[in-house]
């Protein structure tokens, strides 16, 4: 308790979503110990950030403009393989996927619910719950719209949130104009779930994982702007 009490009582208020993120995940991991139980909590979390740079340098992206905070670059470029926790299923299970690499991320979020049982970690599983949920629910709509079968498009349904509890965020998508706008409804609806369950002034691991999505969301949205800047 100590320790969180002090490495949260130093750390910068993220104020909101477009703000400058105040350091890099890669900086805010060095305050920990390498023995320190949370720290590989935290790396877990910024490995989701890792896997989606990974999967845009694999469709064609420029390698220099990728930041990976837990991952190397020849990880995240393919020409090394990821750690052996999250190669993901083969055979028929990994089959079922219409777009393969959602056996990669099927693989992840059970990992890491594996890791938030261990560690007992409410936050995580929660947050766990609300992104794998989030992302079903897009998955199901967006299958619906087309008239395909949703089977091949969600992912560790067993871990997700109810699809209901989505539709007033899914309901908003609609109205964003063209995907940069849809992906600021999307973080924005992160956003307000993290204001309600982020373990504010309990000063304990989970208000510390809070925090690290809270960095991650700004640390994205400063890699767009920042691409948005150069394309202008």
């Amino acid at each position: 308790m100590a320790k969180d009490y002090y490495i949260l009582s130093m750390l910068p208020t993220i104020e909101s979503l477009g703000a400058p993120a105040p350091m890099t995940p890669r900086e805010f991991l060095a305050l920990f110990e390498h023995e320190d139980p949370v720290r590989e909590l935290i790396a877990a979390i910024f490995l989701s950030d890792d896997l989606l740079q990974r999967q845009a340098a694999l469709a064609g992206g420029e390698l220099n403009g990728f930041t990976p905070s837990v991952l190397s670059r020849s990880q995240l470029s393919g020409e090394t393989d990821l750690p052996e926790t999250l190669l993901p299923v083969s055979g028929d299970d990994a089959m079922r996927f219409v777009a393969p690499e959602d056996a990669l991320w099927e693989t992840y979020y059970q990992w890491l619910h594996t890791l938030a049982t261990g560690s007992r970690s409410a936050f995580l599983r929660e947050w766990i719950g609300f992104e794998v949920g989030l992302r079903n629910a897009l998955a199901v709509r967006r299958a619906a719209e087309l008239d395909l079968d949703t089977g091949g498009y969600t992912l560790a349904e067993d871990l997700g949130r109810d699809e209901d509890e989505f539709t007033a965020i899914l309901n908003d998508l609609q109205s964003a104009d063209g995907p940069l706008d849809q992906k600021e409804t999307l973080d924005l609806a992160r956003w307000a779930w993290l204001d309600e369950n982020d373990a504010w002034f309990s000063f304990g691991d989970d208000e510390i994982l809070a925090y690290a999505v809270r960095l991650l969301l700004t640390t994205r949205w400063e890699r767009i702007n920042d691409a948005l800047d150069e394309a202008s």
